[in-house]
This record gives C-alpha cells, structure tokens and sequence, in this order.
C-alpha cells in the first residue's frame, strides 16, 4: 500500500483569519499530489474562511485505490462532517463512501464522479463532453490532411477513474469519421516519470505520429519535455488537459498547441459552500436547486498561445498561478 500523507495542508487562521466558526469539518480528499490541486485548495480555504468551515486537503501522494480507501476510513473515524473527494475508482470507493453516509457524513464528489455510491452531488467538469472538445481542438490543430490519414496517441494515468474513461470515451466519439486515427493509449498510473517515458516510447513506436493527446494534468508537460527534447516541436502537435504552470510556459513557447484547462478553483470553492448549505439547511432543501442529475458543470475553457495572456489575467484575478 502506497504511502498516505496530507497534500499540501492550509491554515485558514494563517491565511484568512476566520471570523465565526460553524463547527463543521470538511475534508477535500484528492487523488494524488499534483499542482493541479493547489487552486482548489485556494478556493477551498476561501469558502471556509467565509463559512467558519474547518478545512484541509488531504490523500494520498500516489494514485492508490487502497490508500484513498485508507484516508476516507480514517475521516469517518474522525468524525467530519463533510467530504468532498476526486475517486481514483468509484467502484473501488463505492463501499467507504456509502459507509461515510450512513455515519452521517455528508459526500459529494469533485473532479471524478461515483454515482452509484450514493453521493449527494458532483461538482466538476462533465468529461465527456470535455473529452468532445478536446478532439475538436485536435481536429483544429491538424487541420487539412489532404486526404490521408493523421495518427495520434493517447496519455492517461489510468482508466479505473471516471474522468479519464470519460474523456477518451469523448474522444473518441468526436473523431469518429474524421482522419484522425487513436492508435494506441498509454497508462502511467500517475507516475509522471513514466508518463514521459510513455511517450518516447510511443514516437519509437509509431514514428509518424502526427500528435499526443495527454488527459491526466502532468501528461501535457511529460510529452511537451520529451517533443522538445527530441526536436520535434511543430513536427508532433500536442493537445493537453489542464494547465500546470509547466504546461502554460509550454504552451507560451509554441510545444504545446492547445489545452483543455478545467476549473479547480471552482471545485473547492463551491465544494466547500455547498457542504456548508447541506450541513445548515439540510440535504434536500440544500440541494434543491441543483439539477435534477446532482450534477453541477463547472465548464472548461480551451487555452492557445494567442488566448494566453488573457487567461493568465484570469488566473491573477482569483489569486491562483495555474487551473
């Protein structure tokens, strides 16, 4: 089992000064340690902060399904009273968060979904259609082929979680009956050093690669480094998930073509104050205007070089280095 520990851990007290405090706990368990998290701690600790929540960050450092487990189990022995989680494996997370319901605990979903675990919502990109919009961007950045045939690989940490199987399902759909041809996709389970050699692998390989779709956050800079490395920027075209600070500066020096960048700061932001409500109002009256399917999209947005300084003008605006 992999090793548990707290991902980037914050003090409202430090950073915010919370004024009234509720008497709620509410834990934010992600799926593994990644820069792709620290907006959602931002907006995490501001809605706390607004609310007198009680609230952290926690999971473990690698993408174990055992050691997510482990983390919920401990929060149900401590009592908290809300849970907003990322499931690595929402069967494999189904039992633990049924079990943090029945102990009173109130759970909603961020990122990645469970449904059939009972969860009362779900707050994130609906992948999908994330996973539509990202082979349109492919099929942009191709562009012509003249008739032939384009190959593209894909990148993902593992397809046991909801949001990647859902993106590449998206995919795949949307580049059906067009030129592009997804000849093979790589697992990396969540090692970016294996997400890069994934890729070197891949362009050895299938030497007429025309591009890489990377899914999971840190993907887009493995293959980005390996492109660059190899002398093949412009020659293999890259379409990425998310916006690590790594994969904006790839993205500024013409490596990366275009990314389909999420809306973290969003998660914990409105994670944390719909916890808040259900704990205060009560589970239907809290949830009754969300949509009937318990899911709240919070969109995403497709950043190019040229749309660049406007989205990082965003970013400053909320405080945050990266989505």
């Amino acid at each position: 089992m992999s090793r548990i520990g707290v991902v980037g851990t914050l003090s409202l007290a430090v950073l915010f000064g919370c004024g009234k405090k509720s008497g709620e706990v509410v834990r934010m368990v992600v799926n593994n340690h990644s820069p792709f998290w620290e907006p959602m701690k931002i907006g995490m600790s501001r809605a706390g902060a607004e609310c007198g929540v009680d609230v952290d960050c926690v999971g473990p450092q690698e993408q174990n399904v055992d050691a997510q487990i482990s983390v919920v189990e401990s929060l149900i022995a401590q009592g908290v009273t809300g849970i907003c989680i990322s499931p690595i494996d929402p069967n494999g997370l189904r039992p633990v968060i049924q079990r943090a319901l029945a102990a009173g605990i109130d759970v909603i979903c961020m990122d990645s979904d469970a449904p059939a675990s009972g969860r009362l919502a779900y707050i994130g990109t609906v992948n999908r259609k994330a996973g539509e919009e990202a082979a349109k961007t492919m099929l942009r950045v191709l562009g012509d082929s003249g008739g032939g045939r384009r190959k593209v690989a894909a990148f993902v940490g593992m397809l046991t979680a909801a949001n990647a199987r859902e993106r590449l399902d998206g995919f795949k759909s949307a580049i059906a009956g067009s030129p592009i041809d997804l000849v093979e996709t790589y697992l990396d389970d969540g090692d970016a050093g294996k997400a890069q050699a994934n890729v070197e692998t891949a362009l050895q390989a299938h030497p007429d690669l025309a591009a890489l779709f990377t899914i999971y956050s840190y993907d887009g800079p493995a293959a980005g480094r390996t492109v660059r490395g190899l002398g093949l920027v412009g020659k293999v075209k890259i379409v990425s998930f998310d916006a690590e600070p790594q994969t904006l500066e790839l993205l500024r020096d013409g490596v990366i073509e275009a990314t389909v960048v999420q809306r973290p700061y969003e998660f914990g932001y409105r994670g944390v104050k719909l916890l808040h409500e259900i704990r205060t109002k009560g589970r239907e009256p809290a949830l009754s205007g969300v949509p009937t399917d318990r899911i709240i999209d919070t969109g995403v947005d497709v950043v190019t070089r040229e749309k660049l300084a406007e989205y990082i003008d965003g970013l400053n605006r909320l405080g945050i280095k990266s989505s």
